[in-house]
């Protein structure tokens, strides 16, 4: 059976959680994240709508790479994204650096081809909902509170 994530960020207010509750939201756990996002130096990677990242949750590391439909989608409201993880991910990197064998992800930290963008951390609480649907609620250190469901 497939999983489809729909993600969206907003701002939600201190209420949201009592509102799941509310609603038969059963809370199911929570988990420490951190997320470090890493780049080309020339920032090719995000120019062209890609994003590597190791996410590192309760202290067990897993390289992701998610892959959008360019930058052509710029004023769409929803985009799919290709989405590699673990030893998939050498394999989407392989078009964004040209003439260079990559057998493991730190091939290309070692050599310096990437650089750490941005560090997130962030707490996830989850919720399963009566319906079947998760809910997954991050706050970030910095107090934002982006949510996927």
């Amino acid at each position: 059976k497939g999983k489809i994530e729909v993600e969206r960020k907003v701002l939600v207010d201190g209420g949201l959680r009592a509102r799941i509750r509310k609603q038969g939201g059963v809370h199911k756990g929570t988990k420490r994240m951190v997320d470090t996002y890493y780049d080309k130096l020339d920032r090719g990677l995000c120019y062209r709508d890609a994003w590597l990242r190791s996410r590192s949750v309760d202290g067990r590391s897993c390289w992701e790479f998610k892959v959008g439909p360019g930058l052509n989608h710029v004023g769409h409201t929803a985009a799919s994204y290709r989405e590699y993880s673990g030893h998939e991910v050498p394999g989407g990197l392989a078009e964004y650096f040209e003439g260079v064998k990559i057998k493991e992800v730190t091939d290309l930290t070692a050599s310096g081809l990437i650089t750490v963008l941005v560090r997130v951390a962030a707490t996830r609480d989850t919720y399963r909902m009566p319906c079947g649907l998760t809910v997954d609620i991050d706050c970030t250190d910095e107090g934002h509170l982006p949510h996927a469901l």
